[in-house]
């Protein structure tokens, strides 16, 4: 495979372009800039923080921590820069084969989560089986550019789900979060993006998801942010029937826990019952948190998802009632007014809160998450 430098946007300078602004030239200009800056901001901020630490009286754990940060964010602009310029120069070969994606994908998150959780965005998995057609080492390289992209950017939980179309047979991946509100708002100025995010991971997965034939697509709203790639060479994955994801072994990772919806809506009662219906879990419905309370009395769910609007005070109380038996029980809030899924704060202050327009995508995340994390 080989890149022309102008499908990079990085047009080879001319004897014309000696202006240094002008056409073709200002390009060139404009991403050696970009590459300079992204490598240079985080590196002048490791230099002060190394002097800072070297001139404090004891050790400074967060400011090393920080220190590392800044130096792995450098190194990854570094590499970026490296890999933009491979493709450019045709050095990367491709060997697309079936490559079954769910599982990848699993692996990358895995690989990634203890970093995502760090920075308070741990990642959320549905991932339904799907194999799809690509380069292994590429499509490697994308999975992770893209999640970079998005923990540098987002200020939530990532959601990362597969789905995918019989026919025609093609798969897409999702990945949803908010945007930083410096990002949503348009105020972001920093030197390390030209605008609208289009920083060297976003044109290195948007080179990389185009070498392979992949649709990359992002579609910024006021404050959420959604990437796909839709693959246009999709199979069923061998344990998966005809009619699309049936249950499995591998889909149904939490198969036997046991839930409690509480709500007094019916309406959102049914939305939520048939948001988790397909993960095999067993459900039951009251319609308070008084015959919640009186329900775990005889027997205690493994989780709760339960109407905000019934008080976030009383279903936090019934958490702290029910944790002397099930340390750690979640609790999990579904609300009208909110986006996404916000995980819950480990001191017990906060429920974990899924928004009801999210619920699809967002309740088997949440469960997953709020079941299956350390702690």
């Amino acid at each position: 495979m080989r890149l022309e430098l102008s499908d990079l946007s990085l047009p080879a300078p001319s004897a014309d372009d000696h202006d240094g602004g002008a056409g073709r030239g200002a390009s060139w200009a404009q991403w050696l800039a970009q590459a300079g800056a992204e490598v240079a901001l985080p590196l002048s901020k490791a230099i002060d923080r190394v002097h800072a630490i070297a001139a404090a009286p004891q050790l400074d754990r967060a400011a090393v921590e920080a220190l590392q940060r800044e130096l792995e964010q450098a190194r990854r602009a570094a590499m970026t820069v490296q890999q933009l310029a491979r493709m450019a120069a045709g050095e990367v070969r491709q060997f697309p084969e079936p490559v079954t994606l769910d599982a990848l994908l699993r692996d990358v998150i895995a690989e990634r989560q203890a970093d995502a959780q760090a920075r308070g965005m741990p990642l959320l998995e549905t991932l339904r089986p799907v194999t799809v057609i690509a380069d292994p080492s590429l499509l490697h390289s994308l999975l992770h550019t893209l999640l970079d992209w998005a923990l540098d950017h987002g200020a939530s939980a990532v959601h990362v789900s597969v789905d995918r179309d019989a026919k025609p047979r093609r798969a897409r991946l999702y990945l949803r979060f908010r945007l930083r509100d410096d990002i949503a708002s348009g105020s972001y100025t920093a030197a390390s993006r030209l605008r609208d995010g289009q920083t060297l991971q976003w044109q290195l997965a948007r080179h990389l998801s185009g070498a392979m034939g992949l649709a990359l697509d992002r579609s910024d709203g006021a404050q959420a942010c959604r990437l796909s790639v839709e693959f246009p060479r999709a199979m069923q994955a061998a344990n998966a029937d005809d009619a699309g994801f049936a249950a499995t072994a591998n889909s149904k990772p939490l198969a036997g826990h046991h839930v409690l919806i509480v709500s007094a809506r019916r309406a959102l009662r049914a939305e939520a019952r048939d948001a988790i219906r397909h993960m095999g879990l067993m459900i039951d419905i009251v319609a308070s948190v008084d015959e919640a309370r009186a329900f775990c009395r005889e027997g205690l769910p493994h989780a709760i998802v339960a109407d905000a609007m019934l008080g976030g005070d009383r279903l936090l109380s019934l958490q702290r009632q029910l944790a002397a038996e099930a340390p750690g029980l979640p609790v999990i809030e579904v609300a009208d007014d909110a986006e996404g899924y916000r995980p819950a704060v480990d001191d017990g202050t906060q429920l974990a809160r899924v928004g009801r327009d999210s619920l699809v995508d967002g309740l088997p995340a949440a469960l997953m998450f709020e079941l299956t994390r350390d702690g």
